[in-house]
């Protein structure tokens, strides 16, 4: 709901001025994110919905997605110039390891 409520807010307040490319306007940062924002809802919605019927199709779409999302997180780790994300993924290793 954060994504979609800050896309709202850029399309409200920023107007044009976050178009990415002149020869599509529909093309802005606000669209992108609003796109992105239900997306995710929808993600969620399946997973809760999934596991509140334990429906298993349903559940194991979410789980798919979520892998597939790890893999290439993990992918984009090991390349150079990721800092945030080498370290984003050693805090979250660190504290899974700790049991914390």
């Amino acid at each position: 709901c954060g994504l979609l409520g800050v896309g709202v807010w850029l399309s409200v307040s920023q107007g044009s001025f976050a178009t990415l490319s002149p020869a599509f306007p529909s093309l802005s940062a606000a669209n992108l994110v609003i796109t992105l924002g239900t997306i995710v809802m929808v993600t969620g919605f399946l997973g809760c919905l999934g596991a509140i019927k334990e429906n298993k199709c349903l559940l194991l779409s979410v789980r798919e997605n979520a892998r597939r999302d790890l893999k290439d997180g993990l992918v984009l780790y090991a390349t150079e110039n990721n800092a945030g994300l080498q370290n984003a993924w050693n805090t979250i290793q660190s504290e899974v390891g700790t049991g914390t």
